[in-house]
């Protein structure tokens, strides 16, 4: 096989990986690696599915942003940090965070709150408020909305 055919089979496979779903630059980068593709073809496969809009950073973190906080429950601060290992840029983060719905996003750090003091066993004492605190923050909820949700439960 010369290096023309080799090239566009190797390129081939990469469209149907990005084709299957969403994906991001490092994704793409690390299956070239994965699939022993020669380091020599790797820039030119990449520059063709950028052009071809094969992958893109923005709509993957919007598609990234949107998937775990709606079917995982994940807050802000676990998507942002997740987004950041892909090597998305903040300000493609931001932007896929802007389309998170604030009303939906409290919403479900309430039901999260409220899952975990039934779980507990309510929250009188520090040991459960900081279990429920702690499973909060795990899911990547910011702090000073959590102690606004206690504060709504308690009252």
């Amino acid at each position: 096989m010369n290096n023309n055919q080799e090239f566009n089979a190797y390129l081939v496979q990469l469209e149907r990986f990005c084709d299957y779903q969403e994906r991001c630059l490092k994704e793409v980068e690390d299956k070239l690696y994965k699939l022993d593709i020669p380091n020599n073809f790797h820039e030119e496969i990449i520059e063709r599915l950028a052009s071809n809009e094969n992958f893109n950073n923005l709509r993957y973190a919007k598609a990234f942003a949107s998937g775990k906080f709606r079917f995982k429950k994940w807050g802000r601060k676990k998507i942002f940090y997740s987004l950041r290992l892909k090597k998305i840029s903040d300000k493609d983060i931001f932007n896929a965070l802007l389309e998170i719905d604030e009303d939906e996003y409290i919403k479900t750090l309430k039901e999260l709150v409220n899952y975990k003091i039934s779980k507990v066993g309510g929250i009188n004492n520090d040991a459960n408020k900081k279990k429920v605190l702690n499973y909060a923050l795990q899911k990547g909820y910011e702090s000073n909305l959590i102690w606004e949700t206690f504060k709504l439960i308690k009252n």
